[in-house]
């Protein structure tokens, strides 16, 4: 008996040590104009830039990122914030999402939780809910293929539809800022965040060199195992993200 209850002690701990993709009630979340995102710590929203961590110790290095490369904000406490072309922030939704819900972004800045999508040459059809009641039709949604920024499906990929990377808003934008913090930042150098995709040849050692960082640096951003060894060829394709400073 006692075997027994262990058995199945320890299969109900694996079970609940498989999260799901999605990041926690507690990050909140940046989300790039070429479909990336990362999970973050806001500290800052500034004319031009986005100040975040990566961490929520105290002693975490904040980072920044140019507001013009960025689509959506996903506050955890106050939902999604969103960047428009020219440069303008708007409000946007604060909706509890389900687990098994696609999520499709649109390009003029919303958010919709879709089950079941449909990509048609011109038009994508979900269903509005995850399962219809028993002898019903589910009820369904559509929106137009050219209206569409990104799908991000419920187990974690990502479709971008349209790249918005290229609609760079005008200088001259003017942006609301967030409530200013009592003590002014440290003047940093300005980061930016960079994606290399790996080539037949390339190591953590030569990226590092390239990029004027650490092995050290590329291994933590990318949440590699701590023994991974700097001088082993990554595999042809494999995508790492970087924090360099911005030339701007």
């Amino acid at each position: 008996m006692r075997l027994f209850l262990a058995v199945i002690f320890a299969l109900v701990s694996c079970m609940s040590a498989q999260g799901a993709y999605r990041p926690q009630s507690s990050d909140d979340m940046i989300l790039f104009r070429d479909g990336h995102n990362i999970d973050v710590k806001i500290t800052q929203v500034v004319k031009d830039q986005i100040f975040y961590k990566l961490s929520s110790k105290k002693d975490a290095p904040e980072l920044s990122v140019d507001i013009a490369d960025v689509y959506m904000i996903k506050f955890a406490s106050r939902g999604n914030v969103y960047i428009t072309a020219d440069g303008k922030r708007v409000t946007g939704e604060n909706q509890k999402i389900d687990k098994e819900a696609n999520l499709i972004y649109l390009i003029t800045g919303k958010e919709i939780q879709a089950f079941n999508p449909k990509v048609g040459t011109d038009i994508i059809t979900y269903q509005l809910t995850p399962k219809a009641k028993k002898g019903m039709t589910p009820q369904m949604g559509a929106v137009p293929l050219s209206d569409v920024f990104l799908i991000e499906y419920a187990d974690g990929t990502r479709d971008v539809i349209t790249d918005l990377s290229g609609a760079v808003m005008p200088k001259t934008a003017v942006i609301i800022p967030d409530e200013p913090k009592e003590e002014t930042p440290e003047h940093k150098p300005a980061l930016k965040v960079v994606f290399h995709t790996a080539k037949s040849g390339d190591t953590i050692d030569s990226v590092a060199s390239r990029y004027g960082v650490t092995p050290q640096e590329i291994i933590e951003w990318n949440e590699l195992p701590a023994k991974t060894r700097t001088t082993a060829r990554l595999k042809v394709g494999m995508e790492l993200m970087l924090y360099v400073e911005s030339t701007e």
